[in-house]
């Protein structure tokens, strides 16, 4: 079967990326061919539909091999900057979506698809947009539409043209904070909406004993200290200013030199992290490390260098990088927001992500008591048994199928 995956930016670090990767090698790996459509991140795409947090051009070839998938890079005219009146224009959505939808049509014609999986609000309208066209070069072809973020629930227009838009999809799938998506819809939509998780890779992550001290000698970190991780994008979304607050606050009020920060990801944040670390005299006690490609072998290392995940977010319900740092065995500080599950709750530290006082107080909890942190380890189980990538990725695959 040829399968068509549509992802509007495609980045190495990112965490739909990081969904489709996974769901590629999965099907690659039962004799189904995949291709990857994807635009080139480049000032145009900047200009008109920036990715959170890219304000440069990422050097990309247009054709190239993820594992046994073909990720196809199209160039989007240089027009569409003219339609960018304000950041997330809807009308410029549009128009990279237009674009979008002649390079699915040129790609299904071409390799004869069976199923064309659409991820995130461009790729689902530019599906939309080829439908017609492309239903006379594959009669057989089956639109699967999935929904990563908030987008289709923040305003009432929007979920009523959107639900006309998901008309000509056979499956409609939601994850993460679409768990609230997901209630909103279901009227709607009946048997075609889907709920699946995200899931980890539990053969990835996971407990490595008695290697903590190589691993952060592996990254520069010092051997002596309690480790804070944060690993996320570094937009405001994410939050991860906060953690940097809360974690300023904590070494100001408790009378240790053995606390470390290290936060790994990139994003238009990142140089006022590093005037806050500059202006504080933070330098021993916090490290900005660049973000690892998650294929890479040395990314799940990173969960088993440090004592204690915090990762505060705005809005995100079944974060990948939570479950990951969970099933490491780390104890995680995580928001209190909608859309979390409730066979999460009893092995994560919620707080609300607005409160500073808030996540330093949990850190504090979380260093005076190390019981909490053997506890985590004990309950990493908990975490891969309900969201294990062999229990989670074949219902999906079975959904596009």
């Amino acid at each position: 079967m040829n399968i068509l995956i549509v992802y509007p930016y495609f980045i190495a670090t990112g965490g739909v990326e990081k969904h489709i990767t996974e769901l590629s090698e999965h099907l690659t790996g039962f004799g189904h061919n995949v291709i990857i459509l994807t635009c080139r991140i480049d000032r145009t795409l900047i200009s008109a539909y920036p990715p959170e947090g890219i304000e440069t051009p990422i050097s990309e070839s247009e054709l190239e091999k993820i594992g046994k998938s073909l990720l196809v890079r199209t160039k989007l005219p240089n027009y569409c900057r003219l339609f960018r009146i304000s950041k997330g224009s809807y009308l410029n959505l549009l128009v990279v979506a237009y674009e979008l939808s002649k390079s699915i049509i040129k790609v299904v014609k071409k390799y004869k698809i069976d199923r064309l999986y659409a991820c995130e609000a461009a790729a689902i309208i530019a599906s939309y947009f080829a439908h017609r066209r492309i239903k006379k070069y594959s009669p057989n072809l089956k639109l699967i539409a999935s929904l990563h973020t908030s987008f289709a629930i923040k305003h009432k227009p929007v979920h009523e043209a959107m639900r006309h838009i998901l008309t000509p999809f056979h499956k409609v799938v939601v994850t993460n904070i679409n768990q609230n998506t997901y209630n909103r819809f279901r009227k709607d939509y009946e048997n075609r909406l889907i709920f699946i998780s995200n899931w980890v890779n539990d053969r990835r992550f996971r407990k490595r004993y008695n290697c903590k001290q190589k691993i952060r000698r592996r990254f520069g970190i010092p051997e002596d200290r309690i480790v804070f991780l944060c690993v996320t994008r570094l937009v405001p979304a994410k939050n991860p200013l906060n953690v940097l607050r809360a974690f300023h606050l904590l070494k100001e009020r408790v009378d240790r030199n053995d606390l470390m920060l290290v936060i790994v990801g990139e994003g238009n944040l990142r140089p006022i992290i590093g005037k806050y670390i500059q202006l504080f005299n933070l330098h021993n006690y916090v490290r900005l490390l660049e973000p690892l490609p998650h294929f890479k072998d040395e990314y799940p290392l990173l969960y088993n260098l440090a004592d204690v995940f915090v990762f505060v977010p705005f809005h995100e319900g079944v974060s990948m990088v939570v479950l990951e740092a969970l099933a490491s065995g780390l104890p995680a500080i995580y928001s209190d927001v909608p859309g979390i599950p409730k066979n999460l709750l009893d092995v994560i530290t919620l707080v609300n992500p607005y409160s500073i006082k808030e996540i330093y107080s949990k850190m504090k909890v979380l260093i005076e008591e190390p019981n909490i942190i053997e506890r985590s380890k004990k309950n990493s189980h908990k975490v891969t048994s309900h969201f294990s990538i062999s229990k989670l990725l074949p219902n999906l695959a079975d959904v596009i199928l």
